[in-house]
């Protein structure tokens, strides 16, 4: 990732509440997410039940960002352990034609803009649901997390076949005999937080995603569309307090 943009002030004017929402990612499944409420900051408080109403609405954001990712990996997962998937690792382009159907099922399901993709141990893609060119991603974390047997949540990336902003769910494909044949993988592209973020908002509040370093990954008033987006809001007050 390229180094992070500096900070921006944030301007309090009004009444505005920030509802802070750090994204930590675990490399060891089932503890694959972790979203985590750390903090409400109030600027010029004046209602005495804000800190409820705030939470409350934090954790519908937290919800919904979570419901929509294990559907995600229950997707995956299944994925993982099909044998037409698992015949076309093992056995080659016999089996093209039904991977690339159960591939593009899995995907369908999720009903989403987003892709799913599976990739050989050399790190090259085999099959993309979305049709565009195959690439190798050998030098992706990712990747060497599912080499090792291990489910994993990227970090933020930038994808390299769409430039997008993304964060990668993947799970190893194992053969009947537990070794690594493969790995299935979802980049889920990060404007879908936009959306969650803005249906949560109003004028007296602005909701934020960060990832747990505080670089900003959402935000409620704008799409976070380029590197220099992403505003490094580490040391802002309200992210201080996540931090104790």
């Amino acid at each position: 990732m390229s180094e992070k943009s500096k900070s921006k002030k944030l301007k309090p004017g009004g009444i505005r509440r920030e509802l802070i929402i750090p994204m930590v990612s675990l490399s060891v499944i089932p503890m694959l997410v972790v979203l985590v409420i750390s903090a409400v900051t109030m600027y010029n408080m004046v209602f005495s039940n804000v800190n409820t109403i705030t939470s409350e609405k934090a954790e519908v954001v937290n919800e919904t960002i979570t419901s929509n990712l294990q559907q995600t990996i229950r997707v995956l997962k299944s994925l993982a352990g099909n044998s037409d998937i698992k015949n076309y690792l093992l056995n080659g382009d016999e089996y093209l034609e039904s991977a690339t159907e159960t591939v593009n099922a899995a995907n369908a399901a999720l009903e989403d803009q987003n892709n799913v993709i599976l990739t050989g141990t050399d790190g090259i893609q085999k099959i993309r649901s979305d049709g565009l060119d195959l690439v190798d991603v050998n030098s992706r974390e990712y990747f060497a997390e599912a080499m090792q047997g291990n489910g994993y949540l990227s970090e933020v990336l930038v994808s390299k076949a769409t430039g997008a902003f993304i964060m990668v769910i993947e799970f190893p494909v194992f053969d009947n005999n537990d070794n690594v044949i493969g790995m299935v993988q979802r980049d889920i592209n990060l404007s879908f937080l936009y959306d969650i973020a803005k249906a949560s908002s109003d004028e007296a509040t602005e909701v934020l995603v960060m990832d747990e370093t505080g670089v900003l990954i959402a935000h409620s008033g704008h799409e976070i569309k380029e590197e220099a987006d992403r505003e490094d809001l580490s040391s802002a007050p309200f992210f201080a307090a996540t931090q104790r």
